[in-house]
């Protein structure tokens, strides 16, 4: 039985809708399309990362494909485009753009077999090939062909090189980048500078290591990465939640 029943002067009812329109009302909708934003983002983020590691691309290739897609999507509805078939293409692109250039063919067999474990059959295949070099279009065109992108990794190792005791540098760079990583995940590589990030994942890496950070009289080390006081709190108060 469908679930539509007839009111008052025969007007049609849905009697699946139990909310009154008011402003709570509203305010749920809102939280749950932003859920199933977060939810989308920590699966096509999660898959570019198992995607690129089985390809060999460096974690830069990855990143790079990580941001792409990201970017996409605020300015593409998830629910018209397939987060995953545009990953794949951000992955394509990303490769290209970072010197690690990987054939469309192999993008896609390994793309298939991280998604379905499986090969898929050669008409697949062939459908998947004409979907990606046809979508590449609608991505470079959606992004304005901007495909330069700044990372925080470079910024983190220069700083770290020269700013902490040599010991040291290994294991806060290393932490740094995991939480780097981690945090291609979340949005904020849209909300926040690659300057601001790298001293949010500095910061949280020298707490991780125990690693005293050098402070110069009264300058905060951080103010180097053009930060405030407030910035840092918010960012590390994200990252810290990862």
């Amino acid at each position: 039985m469908a679930p539509w029943r007839c009111g008052c002067g025969g007007a049609v009812v849905n009697t699946w809708c139990y909310g009154g329109g008011g402003v709570d009302d509203v305010m749920v909708v809102v939280v749950m399309i932003m859920m199933e934003e977060t939810f989308q983002r920590w699966s096509y983020t999660s898959f570019l990362q198992e995607l690129g590691q089985r390809l060999n691309n460096p974690q830069k290739s990855i990143a790079t494909a990580i941001v792409l897609c990201q970017r996409f999507f605020t300015r593409q509805s998830l629910a018209k485009n397939d987060p995953k078939t545009v990953a794949i293409i951000c992955m394509f692109i990303a490769g290209k753009v970072e010197g690690s250039p990987r054939p469309a063919g192999d993008v896609l067999l390994v793309s298939y077999r991280v998604l379905h474990n499986k090969e898929p059959l050669r008409d697949v295949f062939e459908g998947l090939k004409k979907t990606v070099l046809t979508g590449e279009k609608l991505v470079l065109s959606t992004l304005g062909f901007d495909l330069e992108i700044e990372h925080p990794y470079k910024l983190v190792i220069d700083w770290v090189k020269r700013s902490v005791k040599a010991e040291d540098v290994s294991r806060l760079c290393q932490a740094a980048f995991n939480f780097i990583n981690d945090s291609l995940r979340t949005s904020l590589c849209l909300q926040f500078r690659p300057r601001q990030i790298a001293a949010a994942a500095i910061y949280i890496g020298s707490i991780m290591c125990k690693i005293k950070l050098p402070c110069d009289g009264e300058k905060e080390w951080w103010r180097e990465f053009d930060v405030t006081k407030r910035v840092r709190c918010h960012e590390t108060s994200i990252v810290g939640n990862l």
